[in-house]
């Protein structure tokens, strides 16, 4: 037999097994959203202390049950690091496209306040569309159209913000601010928190406020920037 016909047909026969396999890893990405939901609907960061190991064996539970099931799949993260990984950073990493899904991390980001005040939304995240996107999905409708249709939603998440949140973020979409400094000169780093603080005027006892909220908005990938690229025309 032909070395091209016969590949050809075992990617057929496997086909059908990608389907069903690609459909129980929605179902478990969707059963594992909503242990999310309520494991962080109970425990909240009032008692921040006692609650933090149980978050953290919660969420390695989570992914280690997962991996057992699916690290056999092409698009999971697997390999002699992969559970150093899970248990380190507590999520598995589901290659989409030219990124990926943090599982369960991309989503519970959003509702787990078992973390530093300064580190959650001034209030919870109204998750309302997430939730009816996540229980009205067909897994026959495949991986790939679930992650899309997931991440159109998580981005559609309005999070509440500070005040001192809101006056950073501001700045620091500011292209004047992004494209000069204070001396007139263009900018060839991204601005620091002592820059922030300047251009804010704010005194400097209030640098940790700075700090906060400049941490907060790339936790939550509100505003996130590394490098600067100059136009030198």
């Amino acid at each position: 037999m032909n070395k091209k016909v016969e590949k050809e047909m075992n990617a057929i026969e496997l086909a059908p097994q990608i389907i069903q396999l690609e459909e129980e890893i929605v179902e478990e990405i969707k059963n594992g959203y909503f242990q999310c939901r309520q494991f962080f609907e109970k425990y909240t960061n009032e008692e921040i202390d006692s609650y933090f190991e149980k978050k953290k064996d919660f969420l390695i539970d989570l992914c280690q049950g997962f991996y057992q099931k699916f690290s056999e799949y092409e698009k999971v993260f697997s390999g002699p690091k992969a559970l150093e990984h899970i248990n380190k950073y507590q999520f598995v990493v589901i290659y989409y496209r030219n990124g990926a899904l943090n599982y369960p991390r991309s989503f519970s980001v959003f509702i787990d306040r078992i973390k530093d005040f300064n580190n959650v939304p001034k209030e919870t995240p109204d998750m309302f569309d997430v939730d009816r996107y996540i229980t009205n999905y067909q897994s026959s409708r495949g991986l790939d159209q679930f992650l899309h249709g997931l991440f159109k939603n998580i981005r559609r998440i309005d999070i509440p913000l500070r005040d001192r949140e809101v006056q950073v973020l501001k700045l620091i979409s500011d292209l004047n601010f992004l494209e000069y400094k204070s001396d007139g000169t263009y900018r060839i780093f991204s601005p620091t928190d002592l820059e922030i603080l300047q251009a804010l005027q704010w005194t400097k006892r209030q640098s940790s406020t700075v700090s906060r909220a400049v941490n907060f908005l790339y936790n939550y990938k509100i505003c996130k920037f590394n490098s600067i690229i100059m136009n030198t025309s």
